[in-house]
């Protein structure tokens, strides 16, 4: 029998920046996200929506 983890987010394991929770966030939050990407890569066909470099971008903004 295969041993299966503990529910829930996985701890952090010692990378830099990363918070040990994870952040619910709000409709508001999610809807304010799908403008910012709607109006930053209007066409999806374009590509680009669903990777991982349009959300560190988006990281960026909100260090600055």
């Amino acid at each position: 029998m295969a041993k299966s983890g503990m529910p829930g987010p996985r701890p952090s394991g010692g990378r830099r920046n990363r918070r040990p929770y994870r952040v619910e966030f709000t409709v508001d939050d999610d809807d304010a996200l799908a403008r910012y990407l709607a109006t930053r890569i209007p066409h999806k066909a374009s590509g680009g929506r669903s990777g991982e470099v349009i959300y560190k971008e988006l990281e960026e903004l909100v260090r600055d």
